[in-house]
């Protein structure tokens, strides 16, 4: 299932009729660590943040993917009413940017994608992911 309800924060606004910018975080990440670079941006651009799936605010869902994560997006601008964004991402972001621009390059006005290539990576996350598991949330 397509998360249709990301958390969204938003700076700025497009008084001069170009796209906005959306800022994607990387993994573990969030909406927050873009706040210093949107509240600059918003100078002179709508700057949309979304918290992706899983992650923030966002609710937690499955797959897990970047399929869905752009998807998510997609359906995100689509309810903003937004044809067309530059994108930029980092780390996860990235990769989540780079699948909208392939998946649906009509949307995608620019791509910027920091600390990420167009390749397979593993992680070592694995220890990380057991302990977080493990926690009593109660």
């Amino acid at each position: 299932m397509i998360n249709r309800e990301l958390f969204l924060r938003e700076y700025g606004d497009s008084r001069d009729g170009r796209p906005p910018v959306v800022l994607l975080h990387g993994l573990f990440g969030s909406s927050t660590n873009w706040h210093s670079i949107a509240r600059r941006l918003s100078a002179s651009r709508r700057v949309l943040v979304p918290d992706l799936r899983n992650h923030g605010r966002s609710p937690s869902r499955a797959p897990m993917s970047y399929q869905a994560m752009a998807d998510d997006l997609a359906n995100l601008l689509d309810g903003q009413g937004i044809d067309l964004a530059e994108i930029v991402g980092h780390s996860m972001g990235g990769k989540v940017a780079m699948w909208l621009a392939l998946t649906r390059p009509e949307r995608v006005q620019a791509l910027v994608v920091a600390d990420m290539a167009p390749v397979t990576y593993g992680h070592g996350f694995d220890g990380v992911l057991t302990a977080l598991r493990a926690l009593d949330l109660d």
